[in-house]
């Protein structure tokens, strides 16, 4: 169990510094190329409205905002193409960039002219277009140097991120022990306590056990001799229940598997129990798929079915109905307990599975439950790596269903 909590804690931790890392991390990047792509479009802006040239006096205006200064004309790189109506290239200026060549330009701009674009980005250039007396004019302005920046630092914080989420990872790996060192203390306490416990009440009650028979031997039985016994039995019950869920939490408890005829093993303890909801009055029916084999402790399979059923028939109220079912699916074997009941909560009711849950709060033991058989279902159905979920459609009934 410790094992378990502590590969949780790892990756839990893990995952909230991904998390919170890669938030970081994007909303970073997200911001330089939106400043990037902000300062594209506005020196792109002023050679739209200079018809493809930076004015001869050049100044800021206010409205064009930070980031451009009086030298932004004699280090932006640019082109621009000139096409008529007929799509002729009538003039092609690259005095302002060195690595773009009058051929590639040209190419450049019958391929937008096909595909329809006026303005996007295309091979690290954004580009615009503005109507002129000769045609429409493509400018070309070259945003390489920003995006090269951009890419360095977005490859260059994926790289720092990763080697700090690794160093991350091996100093929760190993405080974890630390960290956890008090709640595995308290667990070995607990487990220790629940051993020792049920070792000294087991000698109490079979002395009481004995004496209870030996005052029926010489007055002969009573109601008081009968309810002795009977709690007698509640509390041995009890307290294997509760070893049972101890073992099953221990690391290195393992269950043999084998291959079983479920359908069979389901059949077995359905009619048990089904003689004694019809004693009581219950309609009870199943409909049970034939010849669905399973690999997993049989024994321990049975035990959950039967603590099902007989939490089933304990809460079914009067004249009420139990259904047990199993069918084959794709994503494995479904045995599904339904029964009503007088009053549950409606929706998900998973805490029934809760060690000592009871639906009652005055902890009415009328029924002779004592919240623990549910808890020993569980334990069972995740030691098959199953699924177990409850639920209730109207508040008046039940629904357990299993995934084996």
């Amino acid at each position: 169990m410790i094992k378990k909590l502590r590969k949780k804690f790892v990756l839990i931790a893990t995952f909230s510094v991904i998390l919170v890392l890669g938030t970081i991390i994007s909303v970073i990047n997200i911001l330089n190329y939106s400043r990037v792509n902000d300062y594209s479009d506005r020196v792109l802006n002023i050679l739209v409205k200079n018809g493809g040239e930076f004015p001869p006096i050049f100044s800021v205006s206010p409205n064009e905002g930070s980031g451009i200064s009086p030298e932004t004309p004699f280090e932006t790189r640019y082109f621009t193409v000139v096409i008529n109506s007929d799509e002729q290239i009538v003039t092609i200026n690259t005095d302002r960039i060195a690595g773009i060549s009058q051929e590639t330009a040209q190419n450049y701009v019958l391929l937008l002219r096909k595909s329809g674009s006026t303005n996007g980005m295309y091979n690290d250039f954004k580009y615009a277009t503005v109507s002129t007396e000769q045609g429409t004019m493509y400018i070309f302005l070259d945003c390489s140097k920003d995006l090269f920046m951009f890419r360095n630092f977005l490859y260059l914080s994926i790289l720092i991120s990763l080697g700090a989420l690794f160093v991350i990872f091996i100093l929760v790996f190993f405080f974890s022990k630390v960290i956890l060192k008090p709640v595995e203390e308290s667990y070995l306490r607990q487990k220790s306590f629940i051993t020792n416990a049920s070792h000294d009440i087991k000698t109490p009650l079979t002395i009481i056990s004995a004496q209870a028979d030996v005052i029926e031997l010489e007055s002969g039985a009573s109601e008081w001799t009968g309810e002795i016994k009977l709690q007698i039995g509640r509390l041995s019950a009890l307290t294997d229940k509760l070893v049972f869920l101890s073992k099953m939490e221990e690391d290195k408890f393992k269950l043999k598997f084998e291959q079983f005829n479920l359908s069979d093993a389901v059949k077995e303890m359905v009619q048990a129990y089904n003689v004694v909801a019809v004693k009581q009055g219950f309609i009870f029916s199943e409909e049970i798929a034939e010849n669905i084999n399973y690999l997993g402790n049989e024994d321990m399979i049975k035990q959950a079915i039967a603590l099902i059923l007989d939490n089933a028939i304990k809460y079914t109220n009067a004249n009420g109905n139990i259904f047990v079912s199993l069918k084959y699916m794709v994503k494995g074997s479904e045995l599904t307990f339904y029964n009503t009941t007088n009053e549950i909560q409606q929706g998900k009711c998973n805490e029934i599975f809760d060690r000592f849950y009871r639906t009652d709060s005055s902890r009415n033991s009328s029924t002779g439950g004592n919240g623990i058989g549910l808890s020993v279902v569980k334990a069972i159905v995740l030691a098959h790596k199953g699924q177990i979920s409850a639920y209730s459609d109207d508040g008046k009934s039940l629904k357990i269903t299993i995934i084996l």
